[in-house]
């Protein structure tokens, strides 16, 4: 996959999460308007892509849903998009440096795994969220995980 399309993407995704867990300032929102807005007007319109990345944005099929479209029209190595992708990620960053509440949180709904399940070493400057942690034989274990952690 092109760079500035993993940029995009990303950028998107990670723009469509601040706002579905209402961690999003206005910044965030701007930018993030901004990258949407612009890649709906480069697709002609078409809205299915980012809408499809909006509902699931951790979701790899979306991201190959949105890739598709955008690498269709060509745009996988857009300089514009690129650059307001690369706005919405350094938004994102400062107000996850700066310590916005939720910026730093990691939220894992479900591990499963067939013989051993098991998450390790997490850390996160926020808050740290774990559901369901299933094994089906064998362990099922989790530690090593920190929240609140800031830097020095």
């Amino acid at each position: 996959m092109e760079p500035v399309l993993t940029t995009i993407l990303g950028a998107l995704a990670a723009g469509a999460a601040a706002k579905a867990k209402d961690v999003a300032s206005q910044a965030i929102l701007d930018a993030y308007n901004g990258l949407k807005g612009l890649i709906v007007h480069k697709l002609g319109g078409d809205e299915t892509g980012v809408a499809v990345v909006e509902k699931k944005p951790e979701s790899e099929n979306a991201h190959a849903v949105l890739a598709a479209d955008l690498t269709d029209k060509h745009l996988e190595s857009d300089p514009e998009l690129e650059q307001r992708a690369q706005k919405l990620t350094k938004v994102l960053a400062e107000e996850k440096a700066a310590g916005v509440p939720g910026m730093g949180d990691i939220d894992i709904d479900l591990i499963q795994g067939q013989v051993n399940a098991i998450v390790e070493n997490l850390v996160a400057s926020g808050r740290i969220e774990i559901g369901s942690v299933i094994a089906k034989e064998g362990d099922a274990r989790v530690s090593g995980l920190q929240a609140g952690v800031t830097k020095n």
